[in-house]
């Protein structure tokens, strides 16, 4: 069974070394994405189907999909070659529907594999070949680094619990 490992809240994806959010837009209208190297396909929320007018089509014979959250899905139908731009890299990708959470869209292995795609999971980016066979870079949303303060005396109970 296809599975989808990726978590579906943008608040996590950060301390996952798999995943890489990136922006991007489809139509002139900016969307989340997430690329997910554990994920077999590539997805679509129905919102953003619906939102675009985007056309859907009708698997020849539907399948189920395991999300994150051990939660299955049925997936019967997708948009096939939608127009989406990623840091400037224009592509017509084939994205499954299905409700993905906090994501317009889920990029898996089978556009990374298409591309020739290699992930830098420590730096987040993706280098990988437009269809001209040029080499391009997507690099993944800054976010700021925010830490806590905390006292002496709530590191030394920390260090008590050793977490």
């Amino acid at each position: 069974m296809p599975r989808m490992y990726a978590t579906l809240d943008h608040r996590q994806a950060e301390h996952q070394s798999h995943i890489i959010e990136v922006e991007g837009m489809i139509h002139n209208q900016n969307i989340s994405i997430l690329i997910d190297s554990r994920a077999n396909h590539s997805y679509i929320d129905p919102s953003v189907v619906k939102k675009l007018h985007l056309k859907r089509c009708k698997h020849d014979h539907s399948w189920t999909v395991q999300l994150a959250t051990g939660t299955k899905r049925k997936v019967s139908e997708l948009v096939k070659k939608c127009p989406l731009d990623m840091n400037g890299l224009s592509i017509a990708v084939d994205l499954n529907i299905i409700s993905l959470g906090s994501y317009h869209v889920l990029i898996g292995m089978d556009w990374l594999e298409s591309h020739q795609a290699i992930l830098d999971c420590h730096g987040k980016t993706i280098s990988c070949l437009t269809k001209e066979g040029q080499q391009a870079l997507v690099k993944r949303i800054p976010r700021p680094i925010s830490l806590r303060h905390i006292t002496t005396s709530q590191l030394k109970r920390c260090f008590r619990k050793r977490c």
